[in-house]
């Protein structure tokens, strides 16, 4: 496997780790109230879920960015990707949810939905300034 790709690789599964721990740990406290065993679940869940996105989010936005590249209107060539991602996020992370009945849906995943909104915004804005983007549609950097 080529060298460069690795290190992204790594970079990513790393970033995706730290995310993973910090979202779960946020998860524990604000299911606090309720019993040990509820807010490790719901930990693990909001973990799990973490990592995933962590790790494939950029993937998401890569897609997306693809999809609205052609628009006439920069606000939905910028706009578009961002709420699709999130949309996206969401929709999974509420349902995981959901489905493993963590009590405090909305507190645990108010701070990891920011967070994704910003990492989205400031990753599709940057995007969207790549000379690469301009040129042929694909990152090189």
């Amino acid at each position: 496997m080529n060298p460069v790709r690795m290190s992204v690789l790594k970079r990513s599964l790393v970033s995706a780790l730290m995310i993973s721990t910090c979202f779960s740990t946020w998860t524990y406290f604000v299911n606090f109230s309720h019993p040990a065993a509820i807010q490790l679940k719901a930990a693990l869940t909001q973990g799990t879920v973490s990592l995933i996105f962590g790790f494939s989010m950029t993937l998401l936005l890569e897609w997306s960015i693809g999809k609205f590249q052609g628009h006439s209107n920069s606000l939905i060539r910028i706009t578009m990707p961002i709420l699709l991602t999130m949309i996206i996020v969401i929709s999974v992370t509420v349902t995981a949810h959901w489905v493993m009945q963590t009590p405090e849906i909305l507190a645990t995943i108010l701070l990891p939905a920011c967070a994704g909104f910003t990492f989205c915004s400031v990753y599709t804005i940057k995007r969207s300034k790549s000379p690469s983007l301009a040129q042929n549609g694909t990152l090189e950097s």
